[in-house]
């Protein structure tokens, strides 16, 4: 005579770990990779960690370590932030979207090139009846020539990914605000 035995095992799709432990006190930001960022008028003194939620980064920085956006793309979005942290607050500004170029590297790095520009937004005042004081964009067809009084702006620098020891360096970053006229 053989006595089958029977388990019952707990439907694991219903377990609830906060009926455990409680609800979670806090939740802790923390990514692998760190950010170092060179001084550009004295590289000599090597690397200054930047972190990354004093610019706004975080999110971005977490969506590169898990996979959802690649190498360059973080870079880009990286020079961007740092480009419009740059930028003057009391100016609208019109902003490309940067350019890039992959850098020869050694093996175990990938770094690209960027370049990134911005221009004043120009408006004009409308006039006649309906429109008056009305503001809007207007954009100039051939830019044939700029006015005194517009604004540029560009920024230029390297994004090193250096994946053996977990690290982003932002390399020969400089901003450059100019009147033209």
């Amino acid at each position: 005579y053989i006595q089958e035995k029977r388990y019952e095992f707990e439907d694991t799709s219903t377990f609830d770990l906060e009926s455990v432990c409680g609800p979670p006190l806090f939740i802790e930001y923390s990514t692998t990779n760190n950010i170092y960022c060179t001084n550009t008028y004295q590289p000599e003194d090597g690397y200054e960690q930047i972190h990354a939620e004093e610019y706004g980064l975080g999110q971005h920085l977490s969506n590169y370590e898990s996979g959802n956006i690649d190498a360059k793309e973080l870079g880009s979005l990286m020079i961007r932030t740092f480009f419009l942290h740059d930028l003057s607050s009391n100016v609208q500004w019109d902003v490309n979207a940067p350019l890039e170029r992959e850098l020869a590297m050694s093996l175990g790095e990938i770094g690209y090139s960027f370049f990134i520009e911005a221009t004043e937004r120009k408006t004009q005042t409308l006039g006649g009846d309906a429109t008056a004081g009305r503001e809007e964009e207007f954009i100039d067809e051939e830019e044939e020539s700029f006015s005194k009084s517009e604004l540029g702006a560009s920024a230029t620098g390297n994004i090193v990914f250096v994946y053996d020891l977990a690290e982003i360096h932002v390399e020969n970053y400089s901003f450059v605000h100019e009147r033209r006229s």
